[in-house]
């Protein structure tokens, strides 16, 4: 697990490519995570070949989920200040992945 962001609701994960099928798969059927089994709907964003499009892909869905998120909830000018935070916080930790 190279991310795991609970503010975007983004996990990164590396695998071999040989298990990306499997790993897929797995994720697709994934109905509950943690120990208390919350439900949960997984789905794949992206399947790529380095980490480098790896992480252009993760961060074009942060900024696609937020801009969303921002469409259908105009925030006051706190607020705003709060969600920009976020993003930019998101944004340096995938940045900031080896």
């Amino acid at each position: 697990m190279r991310l795991c962001d609970a503010s975007t609701r983004l996990l990164l994960l590396r695998v071999p490519r040989e298990f990306y099928g499997m790993v897929r798969s797995a994720i697709t059927l994934m109905t509950s995570v943690g120990s208390n089994n919350r439900p949960a709907v997984a789905s794949v964003i992206s399947v790529n070949g380095s980490a480098r499009t790896a992480k252009l892909a993760t961060i074009a869905q942060v900024r696609r989920s937020y801009r969303e998120h921002l469409k259908a909830n105009p925030l006051n000018e706190k607020e705003l200040k709060k969600t920009c935070k976020a993003i930019e916080d998101a944004l340096s930790a995938i940045q900031n992945i080896d």
